[in-house]
């Protein structure tokens, strides 16, 4: 027979608060990693230091610290986290050969998800993947789609959207423009549903009164045609966060204002309402969720306007 254990464990949920403030250095960027609001985490930071009864944060203007306490708890809690993560994934994955269909945002598919996809074929080689990329929006039935990824509002009728990042837009162009000082078109994704377009052509007019624009512009019909365009510095493109935060790490582009602007919309991950995603597309949403935590992770805060942090 087994010996009964009564484990004395804290929260999850404020563990899970206090590992994402320390490995990021803020409050907002955990907040946005575990989709919950600020005072959220900061309720789960407080109810694990009272359940504790030990200091762990230092609350400093615009960042979270550690105490000498906190940065222990942190480098063993991080060892068992990695653990329990890595016990998951295989036991996921475990038996699973299936086919995934997913249609995807071109744009998205090209700049973001691509670059990334190595690493889930890795970890999952006996899924096989099969990549749609479509700007409208997926029939699940007549298409055999398992799953989606979308750009929107997340409010689309007869399917259950699941948030999975937001996203902030500015005015991006090829340094040489910013140094030249040459009048150049505005880029724009002549692709996007018309409100959406309308709506992003307005934020980026609002924040450039001083670059002198030509006051003509150049359609795209894919985002990705659209930013090949102003790594060529043939103009202004509206940036995305997160179709062009390499660009910017790497210097290919640059931004124009700081910080930028939240947008109303966002990256869902889509399911067909009243069917259970299979063990695959459970799989891949996973992988999604913990790619794009490490996404907004690495966003810099000039860019999200990342303010007090206490």
């Amino acid at each position: 027979m087994l010996e009964s254990r009564n484990r004395h464990l804290p929260p999850l949920n404020s563990i899970r608060a206090f590992e994402a403030c320390a490995r990021l250095g803020s409050v907002s960027k955990a907040s946005q990693e575990l989709s919950v609001s600020p005072s959220a985490v900061s309720q789960q930071l407080k109810l694990l230091e009272d359940w504790l009864s030990v200091s762990l944060v230092l609350r400093q203007p615009n960042r979270i610290g550690l105490t000498e306490a906190g940065k222990r708890y942190l480098l063993e809690l991080t060892d068992l986290l990695d653990q329990l993560d890595a016990a998951t994934d295989r036991l996921m994955g475990d038996g699973i050969e299936n086919r995934l269909r997913i249609s995807v945002v071109s744009s998205f598919a090209s700049e973001w998800l691509m670059p990334r996809l190595r690493s889930f074929r890795s970890a999952y080689p006996k899924v096989q993947l099969e990549l749609l990329t479509s700007d409208h929006f997926a029939e699940f039935a007549r298409d055999r789609i398992d799953m989606a990824i979308r750009y929107g509002g997340g409010d689309w009728p007869g399917v259950t959207a699941e948030r999975l990042m937001p996203e902030w837009l500015g005015p991006v162009c090829h340094p040489e423009v910013v140094t030249a000082g040459v009048p150049v078109p505005m880029l724009v994704d002549s692709g996007s549903p018309t409100g959406m377009r309308v709506s992003e052509e307005k934020t980026i007019l609002e924040q450039l009164d001083d670059l002198p624009l030509s006051g003509d512009s150049i359609g795209f019909s894919d985002a990705h045609l659209m930013f090949a365009a102003a790594r060529q510095g043939e103009g202004v493109s509206l940036g995305r966060s997160a179709l062009v935060a390499e660009d910017l790490a790497a210097g290919r582009l640059v931004p124009l204002v700081k910080p930028w602007k939240q947008s109303p919309y966002a990256y869902y991950l889509v399911f067909p309402e009243r069917r259970e995603p299979g063990p695959a597309a459970r799989l891949f949403r996973r992988w999604m969720q913990k790619q794009a935590a490490v996404s907004l992770a690495g966003l810099p805060e000039w860019m999200t306007g990342t303010g007090q942090d206490n």
